[in-house]
């Protein structure tokens, strides 16, 4: 009979405020309940619950260690799958001008759909702020200023592994 095991827990820490060295290691698809909106009848089941909300999170890890784990910092930003270039409020649009400020809104698009922003590098400078909605903190970044260290080949065994080279 098969046994289910427990998953192994990592302790993470928030990362604090502060000016980073970060490199993007992952872009992860997410699909959950959207709670940011109200509930709607489905017409399966009859039954009220949440639209599902389609996001990526962007995973960065920085260059400081969490002297808690000895691991590196990570940060993570979430937006919508979806790119909209005359947009000044769509957050996956606000976060990729920040990480290639010099891109055309074409280029941008096709920076997504490559995953040429993996494994880049930039300075980010991370502030907290407080959750209007739950009142909670949470940390947040002000701005993304891209590193010219291309010539540093990206190993994600190297950054999971903590040697973060900045």
């Amino acid at each position: 009979m098969p046994k289910l095991e427990d998953q192994e827990k990592i302790e993470r820490s928030p990362i604090p405020p502060g000016e980073y060295g970060v490199t993007l290691t992952e872009i992860k698809p997410h699909e959950g309940p959207n709670t940011y909106e109200p509930k709607v009848q489905n017409d399966e089941t009859g039954e009220m619950e949440y639209r599902i909300r389609r996001e990526w999170i962007w995973q960065f890890v920085s260059d400081k260690l969490d002297p808690k784990s000895g691991r590196p910092y990570e940060y993570a930003v979430w937006t919508p799958r979806y790119f909209n270039p005359n947009s000044d409020k769509n957050k996956l649009t606000l976060l990729v001008r920040l990480l290639a400020p010099d891109a055309t809104a074409e280029e941008l698009k096709g920076m997504i759909e490559t995953d040429h922003f993996l494994g880049k590098k930039w300075k980010v400078r991370i502030v907290t702020k407080t959750s209007e909605k739950s009142g909670k903190t949470f940390p947040s970044h002000l701005y993304f200023i891209p590193l010219l260290i291309d010539d540093i080949p990206f190993d994600p065994d190297k950054v999971a592994g903590g040697e973060v080279p900045l």
